[in-house]
């Protein structure tokens, strides 16, 4: 085990992992300098573009504070280069240890640390093929969809933006009820986290107008220590 994890640990792995990560931090820089320069185009306001900024990485914190316990999930697997790789790439850990326990069950192994070396490079492998998968989509389709889209409205802003809305609310909705049956704590996430940030967004914002960028994170927070909290009292409850 420790030679595992020792070698998946490795200086090789983290140099190797680098360049792709230093790839997406300078995609990021050009996406900023990109929307600075059409910025300057159609007369938007800069400072418009800082708040967007700054609002955008305030609220990668809450989504990014739900995972946590997953990554190191997969620390313990993969190890932190390969972690800090994959999850760069795709950012859902759900999606990535799916594919890796798919791949490992189908050589009739489970997915966990000491795995022989062939069942690694083969879940690796399939962990990269799932990747291409959602690029190769992308680049095809996104197009594509925009065009129906706006073929769909047939050009009324407002009822493309009413089909947009309920496209999203159908999205999360889907996504929500999908774990209602799961137990008391996935209802009691879910109910806290919808229920903080209605609050939030209909009573404070409108006098505190700076939360607006705080409201997710506190939201997913919330609905985080509401579910681990029932699940404790639901074992507590069962124990008794």
């Amino acid at each position: 085990m420790d030679n595992y994890m020792g070698f998946l640990n490795s200086p090789i792995f983290w140099v190797v992992s680098a360049p792709l990560v230093l790839w997406v931090i300078f995609q990021s820089v050009l996406y900023i300098r990109l929307s600075f320069k059409q910025a300057e185009i159609i007369k938007y306001p800069k400072k418009n573009l800082y708040a967007a900024i700054k609002n955008g990485a305030i609220t990668t914190v809450g989504p990014s504070v739900s995972l946590f316990v997953m990554i190191i999930t997969m620390m313990t697997i993969f190890g932190g280069p390969l972690t800090w790789n994959r999850l760069l790439i795709i950012g859902a850990p759900p999606t990535e240890l799916t594919a890796a326990t798919v791949a490992a069950e189908s050589l009739g192994q489970a997915l966990e640390p000491g795995m022989d070396a062939s069942t690694l490079f083969f879940v690796l492998s399939i962990m990269a093929i799932n990747a291409c998968g959602w690029l190769v989509v992308s680049i095809i389709l996104t197009p594509r969809i925009e065009q129906a889209r706006l073929k769909v409205s047939g050009g009324d802003m407002a009822w493309l933006t009413i089909l947009s809305t309920a496209a999203s609310l159908g999205l999360t909705g889907l996504l929500w009820s999908s774990h209602m049956f799961r137990g008391t704590n996935y209802v009691a996430a879910a109910v806290v986290g919808f229920l903080a940030q209605f609050l939030l967004d209909k009573f404070v914002a409108p006098k505190l107008p700076w939360i607006r960028s705080y409201i997710l994170t506190v939201s997913i927070l919330l609905g985080i220590t509401a579910g681990a909290v029932a699940s404790h009292l639901a074992e507590y409850t069962y124990n008794l």
